[in-house]
């Protein structure tokens, strides 16, 4: 597992925020906390099938994290490279 994969997929998560808020965007860093509890409520709805689909992409990123960091992952070989 590549760690630059999983910097893509966090790159990719942080743009589907701003896109999805875009229009209530108060600032280019700053959202307001009533739309972050609007979006976490929609995240962590378990009858969703939004909810589902992006609990289901957080379980595959744990996964992709712990292999990258894990004996013989990317990081490990990057980390044994180096030195």
């Amino acid at each position: 597992v590549d760690f630059g994969a999983i910097v893509d997929g966090i790159q990719l998560w942080k743009q589907f925020l701003l896109v999805e808020m875009s229009s209530k965007l108060e600032s280019d860093v700053f959202l307001a906390k009533e739309d972050i509890e609007v979006l976490v409520k929609r995240f962590m709805d378990v009858e969703s099938q939004e909810g589902r689909k992006i609990r289901d992409r957080a379980r595959e990123l744990k996964a992709m994290c712990r292999k990258a960091i894990g004996k013989g992952g990317s990081s490990d070989r990057n980390l044994n490279a180096f030195i």
